[in-house]
């Protein structure tokens, strides 16, 4: 469909071979087809947009404050409506934005300019919705319900889907319906924006009045919800009338304006694809805790265009993680009270400049001027909100503390009693492997399908067992290749598993090929006479190191993975670091089993159990079948070591364990790393 307007036609090509395609035409894409123009980057280059709307109505307002000179203004300055140097609060005094200004864009301001760009630039433009994105060799598909198209970059707008609410996250709406109107009589402070007026009921939830005046008897009056109910056009209309007609007497409805933000910390549900670059709202533009993106969407733009024209990936300005935590706090009251919202605004605005405020919602004010608009707000709320936040998130630390505090007994207790440690040792490394060590690999036939009723294929079981057996003859024939194999396959699987797990996103490969060297390196170095005397005895040659500067070494690796678990902010990282570390001061068998039991296979199953959505006791019993094999096969390698079956690891039973994981080990990684993979 071609939309009905006075700008130039769009062309439809019948070549659906692109360099780069649009799905969605709202804000972010304009602004980025804009700011990819002021570069030159359109030149030459076919382009489609895809979305079902033509993009006629003005039915969106965007608003931004910054300063007059702000790149954002210079480079928008011609779809900017209005703008405002003053501003109120409850229809308060009115008090100065300096060194800012408020700007105002009508939607179809936008709409016009990415039309021109579309008519100017020969770009394609798709009249409908796009039902799927794949990657594939020949670039991105994109498949609508009556055609597919290929690209080799694809930009996506399109609304985004928020992870279920869980943990310490939160999820409101910030819904409005607006009137433009005229007013008979002119109206009082045409110059002063109402950014909020909670002079109108709260409906249980939190609303207040937006009022831009737009001349002396022209403006925009809007009512706003923050809350989990969607405001209607039949509860709005009422609050609206009485509002308007009390405060600025007659009038006339020339727009209606209605939508609704998502005011989320819950993580956006996104998977990964070459070729394809989230922008907008699914590239987490809308700060939570007020619903504004617009300036965010164009510093995205900026940065996406500034990459294409160097040829290398965007950087994106990231805010201190603090502000995450004051939006997830906010989110927090306005959902469990939300008659408490208006208070708090009220409070917020009363008892701080609205310059210093804007410069807080904006995420670049100082940790001293956040300290000071945080006294000012009421304190009890907050409180019992960061109890709640800061319970939660030492929740998912709970692993790794107690973790840290039972190797911190182990060494007290080796250190004592050597002997009571062997036996508590024996039963603990015995147990874990039982409880979670072997069940969080006898999952791997579950692992294709990802349904946990799925039968148990025999060819499945004939390959799983066919690559153990083949790494065991490895080992029984050339040694030295097969514990190559095993120390990269380790620590490429440890590695991996504990990233997945931290969610590090970035640079996920290179992290884990890091941090699995680093530990396994820790480990094998902090025990360097244990490790040559096990690697002897099955049967490759290593010369005999200096130990003291083995341990040395270990301890770097140690402190490494510390500082980069400080750089990294994470406390599960920096929490690990300090326990491998501690480590070293427990046998070989021990450090080993403590990492890879209390952390790599309990980590391991929480990932499963997240993976296959369901319970502890319903995975178990999943997972059944192939610990008792595993068990019987432990037994079986027991025996053949006490029969002389495998002569050349008879003389250590350290050895035998370490052949024995290696060979059970080695298809449960090769099936773990498509899990991971797929996460």
């Amino acid at each position: 469909m071609t939309p009905k307007s006075s700008h130039p036609p769009l062309h439809v090509s019948a070549h659906p071979a692109y360099d780069y395609l649009f799905v969605g035409a709202g804000a972010s894409a304009t602004l980025l087809l804009l700011s990819m123009e002021r570069r030159g980057l359109l030149n030459n280059q076919r382009i489609a947009v895809i979305d079902p709307d033509d993009k006629t109505k003005n039915d969106k307002t965007f608003c931004f404050w910054e300063q007059p000179d702000d790149p954002l203004v210079r480079h928008c300055d011609a779809l900017i409506g209005h703008r405002w140097k003053q501003v109120s609060m409850n229809q308060a005094s009115a008090e100065s934005l300096h060194p800012w200004q408020y700007h105002h864009i009508r939607g179809v301001a936008v709409s016009n300019a990415l039309r021109r760009v579309v008519g100017e630039r020969q770009i394609d433009w798709v009249s409908e919705a796009v039902v799927s994105l794949s990657s594939t060799e020949h670039g991105v598909t994109v498949q609508t319900p009556t055609a597919t198209f290929t690209a080799a970059r694809v930009f996506d707008s399109r609304p985004p889907r928020f992870a279920p609410t869980a943990g310490n996250q939160a999820h409101l709406l910030q819904s409005f319906i607006g009137y433009t109107i005229e007013t008979e009589s002119p109206i009082a402070a045409p110059g002063c924006i109402d950014l909020m007026d909670f002079s109108v009921d709260q409906l249980n939830a939190t609303q207040f009045m937006y009022v831009l005046p737009f001349g002396e008897r022209a403006l925009l009056v809007e009512l706003t919800r923050f809350g989990e109910s969607v405001l209607t056009a039949d509860e709005a209309a009422p609050i609206l009338h009485d509002y308007i007609a009390k405060r600025f007497g007659a009038y006339r409805i020339t727009e209606h304006e209605q939508g609704c933000i998502p005011m989320s910390t819950c993580p956006i549900e996104l998977v990964p694809m070459a070729g394809v670059t989230p922008i907008g709202g699914r590239a987490g533009a809308v700060k939570p805790s007020t619903g504004y993106a617009f300036k965010t969407m164009f510093l995205q733009a900026e940065a996406i265009a500034d990459g294409i024209q160097h040829g290398s990936e965007p950087v994106f300005e990231i805010a201190p993680q603090r502000f995450k935590l004051y939006d997830r706090l906010l989110l927090d009251i306005l959902r469990r009270t939300p008659e408490l919202g208006k208070p708090i605004f009220a409070t917020l605005f009363s008892r701080n400049p609205t310059a210093k405020v804007l410069r807080f919602l904006d995420e670049k004010s100082t940790l001293a001027q956040d300290a000071a608009i945080l006294l000012s707000l009421p304190i009890r709320p907050f409180i019992a909100a960061w109890l709640r936040d800061a319970r939660v998130r030492l929740a998912g630390l709970a692993v790794p503390l107690a973790l840290l505090v039972a190797v911190i007994v182990l060494v007290f207790l080796f250190s004592a009693s050597p002997d009571v440690y062997r036996v508590v040792q024996a039963v603990v490394l015995s147990v874990g492997l039982l409880v979670v060590g072997i069940p969080h690999g006898a999952i791997d036939h579950l692992l294709e399908s990802r349904r946990l009723k799925t039968r148990v294929n025999p060819a499945f079981v004939l390959r799983y067992l066919g690559a153990g057996l083949a790494l065991l003859a490895v080992w029984m024939i050339v040694p030295t290749v097969a514990l190559v194999l095993f120390i990269a396959y380790s620590a490429w699987h440890f590695g991996q598993g504990d990233v997945v797990h931290w969610k590090l996103a970035a640079h996920r490969t290179a992290k884990s090929w890091l941090w699995g060297t680093a530990l396994l390196g820790c480990v094998l170095l902090g025990h360097a006479d244990e490790s040559v005397v096990v690697i002897r005895t099955l049967g490759v040659a290593l010369p005999q190191p200096d130990g003291e500067v083995a341990v040395r070494v270990a301890y770097l690796l140690a402190a490494a993975a510390l500082v980069w678990g400080l750089f990294e902010r994470r406390a599960a990282i920096v929490l690990s670091a300090l326990t491998l570390a501690l480590t070293i001061h427990l046998p070989l068998l021990g450090a080993f089993g403590v990492y890879f039991i209390g952390q790599h296979s309990i980590n391991g199953w929480m990932q499963l159990r997240s993976g296959f959505s369901t319970g502890d006791r319903r995975l178990y019993l999943s997972a059944l079948p192939f610990t008792l094999g595993a068990i019987a096969l432990f037994a079986v390698g027991l025996a053949g070591l006490y029969l002389g079956w495998f002569s050349a690891f008879s003389q250590d039973a350290v050895a035998a364990f370490f052949v024995f994981l290696s060979c059970i080990s080695f298809p449960h990684v090769l099936a773990m790393h498509r899990f991971y993979t797929a996460r």
